[in-house]
């Protein structure tokens, strides 16, 4: 309960700071339409390295949390959905309502398989890979912090992408409990690397074992 009372005064929070607190140079907008139309001849690596892993980084937790479907009184799809859009600010009321859980109750089939794929996995370990190796080679730092000082999108995006490391970690575990699976390297591992580390633990992490329970 208090875990989740914290989880409820943090996305309040996160709330508040972007609409009242956080920086703003009044063209956020255009750089959101130059970015997902790859208009990037301006702008730095890095920003698009970041900006572009908070596309791939919500399609991870759903390979995690999508498998709470059968445990949990409020269904994790909408809030997944929506994090492909306002990332963490979406699936932090999610984890607010969460229960523990370390079971999944039905058949590996369809999307289901689909999200347990290792080929998923690896897909998203490659991309992850491709966009780090793209921002933190050729992207500029010190411009980077400048645009986090000045440029609200920079600001909450760069942040976004900490809280969504964060929920990854608060769920992993659960993930690891429902496949019959518990290794200490891994599970930091996938906690502490931010991006890539989630990435590897997908392509790494064994089958679901169903309709079995792992954990009491």
């Amino acid at each position: 309960m208090i875990r989740k009372g914290l989880l409820f005064l943090a996305w309040v929070a996160l709330i508040g700071y972007a609409v009242w607190l956080a920086p703003s140079q009044g063209n956020e907008f255009q750089l959101v339409v130059d970015l997902l139309t790859l208009r990037w001849d301006d702008y730095n690596p890095l920003v698009i390295a970041v900006f572009q892993s908070l596309g791939l980084f919500p399609l991870m937790l759903a390979a995690v949390v999508l498998f709470d479907r059968r445990e949990q009184d409020v269904p994790a799809w909408p809030f997944v959905a929506l994090s492909f859009v306002l990332g963490g600010f979406a699936l932090l009321p999610y984890f607010v309502l969460r229960q523990e859980g370390y079971t999944f109750l039905g058949k590996r089939r369809g999307w289901v398989r689909w999200l347990d794929s290792r080929i998923l996995g690896a897909l998203t370990l490659v991309a992850a890979a491709v966009l780090s190796v793209y921002g933190l080679i050729w992207g500029d730092w010190s411009a980077y912090l400048t645009e986090f000082r000045q440029n609200g999108l920079v600001h909450i995006m760069s942040i976004d992408f900490f809280v969504l490391q964060f929920l990854f970690a608060l769920t992993l575990s659960d993930d690891m409990m429902r496949r019959g699976y518990w290794n200490g390297a891994t599970y930091w591992m996938a906690c502490l690397l931010p991006f890539v580390g989630p990435a590897l633990y997908l392509t790494i992490r064994p089958p679901l074992l169903i309709e079995r329970r792992v954990w009491n």
